[in-house]
């Protein structure tokens, strides 16, 4: 269901104004349309929140955030990445992926401040112990076609809410067809030099950049988007956030 885009329209109205439009249009959930409590800040309710959540009970690998199995990673032995430590704000299943699929799917651009919200409020500490976030880019004929860069967008949100700035320092040199229906040698494959890095616009003397995904799958696409960093800028630590986690299949 779209969210009620109504409220965004009115975000600038004065405290009076809001409370008496409260009353005619009380706020709601952006993904289930449910009427919010006052006590809730993130736009979501109770519910949503819930489902978009990491199973309290589920200990993840502290290097790609994939579900242990047997207190063992089944991704990083074949699927290892080229950063110091990637964090995820929730799963890539359930509510989640009906999440991302809307928002990138339907162009629901909408859905991005919902993104950085999650982001903000779960890994805001993580964030905030970077310089710099750096949004990995879809192709230029991409973007001329959906109007907005499905990364891009809930970064700049992100970077508001925790005081991080942002630079777009990479750049998708070749399109390449979409990972979602490849496996992982096709992935690693169809990512390959797809990256360049732009110096120019990294303040200098940072130490440590963290990388902007939206979902992390094998992690084919962040580590050549970390490779294009790492050459342009040799010494940096390099960190990862995506925003949703595949889990792989059969683990």
């Amino acid at each position: 269901m779209p969210p009620p885009l109504f409220q965004r329209a009115w975000g600038g109205i004065r405290p009076q104004g809001a409370k008496l439009l409260a009353l005619f249009f009380p706020a709601r959930c952006d993904l289930c349309a449910t009427a919010l409590d006052e006590g809730d800040t993130l736009r979501l309710c109770a519910s949503c929140l819930r489902r978009l959540a990491w199973p309290g009970h589920e200990p993840r690998c502290g290097g790609c955030e994939h579900p242990l199995v047997n207190g063992v990673c089944p991704s990083c032995p074949i699927n290892p990445l080229s950063v110091s430590a990637c964090r995820c704000v929730f799963p890539n299943t359930g509510l989640g992926k009906e999440l991302l699929q809307a928002y990138k799917a339907r162009r629901l651009r909408a859905y991005a401040p919902v993104l950085a919200a999650l982001a903000a409020e779960r890994l805001g500490n993580w964030v905030r112990s970077h310089e710099l976030l750096v949004p990995v880019p879809i192709a230029r004929s991409a973007l001329w076609e959906r109007d907005f860069c499905p990364v891009t967008v809930p970064v700049q949100a992100l970077s508001r809410r925790t005081g991080v700035p942002w630079a777009a320092a990479l750049e998708k040199t070749r399109a390449g067809s979409t990972q979602h229906f490849l496996g992982r040698s096709g992935r690693r494959l169809n990512a390959q030099e797809k990256f360049a890095a732009r110096p120019a616009r990294v303040p200098p003397g940072l130490k440590r950049i963290l990388i902007v995904d939206d979902i992390l799958t094998t992690g084919s696409t962040l580590n050549e988007a970390a490779a294009a960093l790492r050459r342009a800028l040799p010494g940096v630590e390099l960190g990862a956030l995506a925003f949703a986690r595949t889990p792989l299949r059969g683990a």
